[in-house]
């Protein structure tokens, strides 16, 4: 079963990658993901995790089967924060829950308290806030890192496009079910249908949740999106920071920066997705000196480090941008192209 975006030359020019996770889109790829958690991705959590939550976040896996539709009011591609696209969930037009329920009715049965969805505030507003539990249970504590991973994911396709074009960009966005066939993008995920883009371009969602497999809103505006998960290298979680570490670690920065190691993070923080050739060259050092030193911020959670082909490229954390005082500022103009 093979689900086809259809391009133009107009939609090529338009596809873009998203610069940041979106935080519904990741919550909703993480409860997919949890009906068989064999499958996950390099989850953080340890042990039976469903059986540790609140039982009011039952509401979400209620509309989110591991496979199949699932409706997309509930997976908004948006930036900001998890609360601002709560918020937009909550004042889902009454129409789009309508048709999307419509659709979900059509593989499975609606549970109970959602057949009034569509005209009842209130359980929207509870289906809202289950989902804004699972948010801060599951997302949140790690939120920095995965960050930094889909900037420094990010970082590696902006140089691809750079270096080879859109073509490339597309036949090698990972996951061996997406395939790039032109001027046709095949997405073999248990879904059939045409989808013609018309101009709009696709928006590409780098995601580090997951179970491996793409998703796709087909009718989000103003552009459709795929979201796809990215390489991880074998990388995993580090565990949630504690108050008390929280609290050391400028004590452990200050240890770590030395003038060649902060020259060596300034020069990352000037070159977003920099090769350690590029970080050795610009910093007037060896590569096996950038290297360790690359190592020992990565390390400290100040950058974080991804293998493109026969290339590592490095990146800022947000605890780096803060260290160095960019702020965000300096992560959208590190992920701009």
């Amino acid at each position: 079963m093979v689900y086809r975006i259809h391009f133009t030359a107009e939609d090529l020019g338009r596809t873009r990658v998203m610069g940041s996770p979106s935080p519904l889109v990741e919550t909703m790829r993480v409860v997919r993901g949890l009906w068989k958690p064999s499958l996950m991705r390099h989850v953080p959590w340890t042990g039976p995790v469903v059986p540790r939550l609140p039982a009011e976040t039952r509401l979400v896996f209620d509309l989110a089967p591991a496979r199949g539709y699932s409706p997309n009011f509930l997976s908004l591609a948006r930036l900001g924060g998890a609360q601002e696209c709560l918020e937009q969930v909550r004042s889902t037009p009454r129409s789009l829950i309508r048709r999307e329920m419509t659709r979900f009715a059509e593989e499975r049965p609606v549970p109970g308290w959602a057949r009034r969805l569509d005209d009842d505030p209130q359980a929207l507003q509870r289906l809202a806030d289950a989902l804004g539990q699972l948010h801060t249970t599951l997302i949140a504590p790690y939120w920095d890192q995965v960050t930094a991973w889909i900037a420094a994911d990010r970082a590696a396709r902006a140089r691809d496009l750079v270096d080879h074009g859109i073509d490339h960009l597309l036949r090698h966005l990972g996951p061996p079910q997406i395939r790039w066939n032109p001027p046709v993008l095949e997405i073999h995920t248990g879904l059939t249908g045409e989808l013609h883009l018309s101009g709009r371009g696709l928006l590409l969602i780098p995601s580090v949740f997951g179970s491996g497999r793409p998703s796709l809103d087909c009718d989000a505006e103003p552009q459709p999106w795929l979201s796809f998960p990215i390489p991880h290298n074998g990388q995993r979680f580090p565990d949630p920071i504690t108050p008390a570490e929280s609290a050391a670690a400028p004590r452990q920065m200050v240890a770590l920066l030395g003038r060649t190691r902060a020259t060596v993070l300034h020069v990352i923080a000037q070159q977003p997705g920099c090769t350690t050739g590029e970080l050795a060259a610009t910093a007037r050092i060896s590569a096996s000196s950038a290297s360790e030193h690359a190592t020992v911020l990565r390390s400290a959670g100040l950058i974080t480090t991804t293998r493109r082909r026969q290339s590592v490229l490095h990146v800022l954390t947000p605890t780096g941008r803060s260290l160095l005082g960019t702020g965000q500022s300096g992560a959208a103009s590190a992920g701009r192209w």
